[in-house]
C-alpha cells in the first residue's frame, strides 16, 4: 500500500537559497526532475557554466507576470519511491511548516531510511552553499507530520463498537463457510428442535450426511443421541453418546413414560450446534471475520476496523476508517433487495460515512441499483452518499477489496501530488501515474476504465 512519509521544518528559505540547495544535492548525486530538465534544457543552447546569472534564472524567470515561475518544488524518483521538497511558506497558517520532505512509497520501513538520506543531503547542501553566518541563525529541526490514525471521534463516540477479534479457529471456520452447502445444512442444524432428528429424505440424504460429518470435523457441529419411548414416540431425552446409557453410568436412569431403561429405547441420530458453530452464524459472523481478513490482507491496519458499530438499533457490520475516509460495510448472506436499499443509506448518514459498500454472496438486485441510482439523483450534492461499491460472491471478494484501497489510496495521494503539482508550477501527474498506477473506474455492463487522478 502507498503511503506518504513526510517531515518539515521552520526554516525560512528565498528563491534563490532553495535554488542553490537542490544544485548542490544534484552535484552530489541526486538527479530531480526540474532541476535536471532546466539544465538539459540550457544544454542543448550550449550553456553549460551555471553562473550567478542562470542560477537566478533556474530560481526565477518570468516571461509575464502571470506567468512567473519560483522554484519552490522537486521530485526526485527512486525505484518505485517519489521524494519531494516543498518550499512554500504561504502554504501553512502553522509558521512552523516552511519546508517539507516527504517520501510516496510502498514500503514504509525503506521510505524512513529513504526521508532520513533525504533529510540529511538538504541539511549537508544548505551549509554548503548558503553563507555560514546566515546558517548559524537557522532553525535545522525537524519535525514528523501527522500520520493517518485510529477510528475518530465522530465515529465511535457514544456508540457500541467491539475492536477485531479473530482466533485461527475463527478464520478456519469462516474459510470452510464459504461452501454454500455447508452453511445450509448448519443453519438447518442451528433451526432445528434438538429434541427432534434431522429431517432428510430422498436421494439428498448421502450427500447431506457427508456435509454434516465434514461439518463436525470442523468443530461446527457436535454429534447427540436422542433417546424415544417406544410405547408413544416421546423424545425424553438427549446424550452425547450411548456409552452414557448402556455403560455403568446408566443405573437407574429410566423412561418416564414405560419405565424401561434409557438402552433399551430406541436411539436416533441427532445433531446440534457448537459455541463455535454459533458465533459464525450469528449475524453471518463468518463473512466479517472473511471481509477483515481480506482487509487486513490488503493493507488497512486492524486498528482501523470496528465491528458492529450500533446506536439507537442502527447497526453498522463493519466500519473502516482509512485515509481519512469512513467506509461502512452491509453484509448479506443472500441477495441484497430494495428494501435494504433505504436502510443502509439512512445509517451512512447516520455515522458520516465517505463511502458504503455492500458485500453479499449472491446479487444486489437490479431493484436494489435503482433506489440507490434515484437516491442519488434527488439527493442534494452535500448529502449524496453516490453509488454503493457492490461486491457480488466470495470468490472477487479480495479482488475487489484490493482495487478498493488501491483506488482510495490513489485518491488520498493525489490531494498531495497536485498540492506539488502547484507549488512547483509544473504537472507532474505522468510521472505519479508511471509511478503508481490509475485509478481503476468499473462499471456495471462490466467495462473498465482507467484514470489518471493525479492530472491538475
Amino acid at each position: 500500500m502507498v503511503e506518504i512519509i513526510n517531515c518539515h521544518s521552520a526554516l525560512n528559505l528565498e528563491s534563490n537559497d532553495f535554488t542553490l540547495i537542490l544544485k548542490g544535492m544534484n552535484d552530489g548525486g541526486l538527479k530531480s526532475v526540474i532541476w535536471q530538465s532546466r539544465v538539459s534544457f540550457l544544454a542543448t543552447a550550449g550553456i553549460t557554466v551555471l553562473n550567478k546569472r542562470i542560477i537566478e534564472w533556474i530560481g526565477y524567470n518570468s516571461i509575464r507576470r502571470e506567468n512567473s515561475f519560483i522554484y519552490r518544488a522537486d521530485l526526485f524518483v527512486e525505484d518505485q519511491d517519489i521524494i519531494y521538497i516543498l518550499n512554500d511558506p504561504g502554504r501553512y497558517p502553522n509558521p512552523s511548516r516552511k519546508i517539507e520532505i516527504g517520501i510516496i512509497s510502498k514500503n514504509i520501513d525503506a521510505a524512513q531510511k529513504l526521508l532520513k538520506k533525504y533529510v540529511k543531503h538538504f541539511e549537508t547542501s544548505l551549509k554548503a552553499n548558503i553563507d555560514g553566518r546566515r546558517v548559524r541563525h537557522m532553525q535545522l529541526d525537524w519535525y514528523k507530520s501527522s500520520e493517518n490514525g485510529a477510528i475518530d471521534t465522530h465515529v465511535s463516540y457514544y456508540n457500541s463498537f467491539s475492536y477485531p477479534s479473530i482466533t485461527d479457529a475463527d478464520s478456519q471456520a469462516a474459510l470452510r463457510l464459504t461452501d454454500p452447502e455447508a452453511r445450509k445444512v448448519l443453519r438447518k442444524i442451528s433451526e432445528q428442535d434438538l429434541s427432534k432428528s434431522l429431517d432428510i429424505k430422498g436421494e439428498q440424504k448421502q450427500a447431506v450426511m457427508e456435509t454434516v460429518e465434514r461439518l463436525i470435523s470442523w468443530d461446527l457441529v457436535i454429534p447427540k443421541i436422542l433417546i424415544i419411548c417406544k410405547k408413544n414416540a416421546a423424545a425424553i431425552a438427549v446424550v452425547q453418546s450411548k456409552e452414557e446409557i448402556m455403560g455403568e453410568n446408566a443405573v437407574g436412569l429410566r423412561c418416564p413414560h414405560c419405565s424401561r431403561a434409557f438402552s433399551e429405547e430406541l436411539m436416533k441420530e441427532s445433531f446440534m450446534i457448537s459455541e463455535l458453530g454459533k458465533t459464525m452464524t450469528r449475524g453471518s459472523q463468518w463473512m466479517t471475520v472473511l471481509l477483515t481478513s481480506a482487509l487486513v490482507a490488503s493493507g488497512i491496519p486492524e486498528k482501523s476496523i470496528i465491528w458492529n458499530l450500533t446506536e439507537d438499533s442502527e447497526e453498522v457490520d463493519c466500519v473502516v476508517q482509512f485515509k481519512d475516509q469512513v467506509w461502512i460495510f452491509e453484509l448479506k448472506d443472500r441477495n441484497f433487495e430494495s428494501g435494504d436499499a433505504h436502510p443502509l443509506t439512512y445509517r451512512a448518514i447516520k455515522f458520516r460515512a465517505n463511502k458504503i459498500i455492500v458485500f453479499t454472496t449472491c446479487k444486489v438486485t437490479k431493484e436494489a441499483r435503482s433506489v440507490f441510482k434515484d437516491m442519488s439523483r434527488n439527493s442534494r450534492a452535500e448529502e449524496s452518499y453516490g453509488i454503493p461499491v457492490y461486491i457480488e460472491g466470495l470468490s472477487v471478494l479480495q479482488s475487489a477489496i484490493d482495487t478498493l484501497v488501491k483506488n482510495e489510496t490513489l485518491m488520498y495521494v493525489s490531494k498531495k501530488a497536485k498540492e506539488i503539482s502547484y507549488t512547483a508550477g509544473m504537472d507532474f501527474s505522468p510521472i505519479f501515474s508511471n509511478v503508481l498506477g490509475d485509478y481503476l473506474v468499473e462499471f456495471e455492463n462490466g467495462r473498465e476504465e482507467r484514470i489518471n487522478i493525479f492530472r491538475l
